[in-house]
Parts: structure tokens; sequence; C-alpha cells
């Protein structure tokens, strides 16, 4: 991984190629903070990541990549 400095600060440059490179773009923190807020709501909800995702028509391993 290339090192890209950004006048503001070198570390948000570096930061933001490495979430590009893992396919997490702009907002890796968004997608993170989605899957614990999913998480906490099925657990909450008494749910398994199976039942969850066989309700939402989603396979137990799309649930569990996503939380």
């Amino acid at each position: 991984m290339s090192t890209v400095r950004d006048t503001r600060s070198g570390r948000a440059a570096k930061a933001k190629e490495k979430a590009q490179d893992e396919g997490g773009g702009d907002l890796p923190g968004a997608w993170a903070a989605y899957g614990r807020l999913l998480q906490h709501l099925r657990k909450r909800a008494g749910l398994s990541q199976q039942q969850l995702g066989e309700a939402m028509g989603y396979s137990l391993e799309q649930v569990a990549s996503v939380e």
C-alpha cells in the first residue's frame, strides 16, 4: 500500500486509502456501525442470524458478513 500525504493529515489519507482497498469506500465506519446496530436489534428481538436471514430472504452468511 502506498502512502499518500494529505495536507490536513497524513493519517487521514492513509486510512481512507486503506478503506478503499478493503472495499469500504468512504464509509467504513458507517458500515461497521450499521452492522453493530443490526446485531443489537437482532439479539433484542431474540433472533438468530439464521432466523433473521430467513425472515429477510438472505442467507446466514449474508447476515453474518454485515454484522
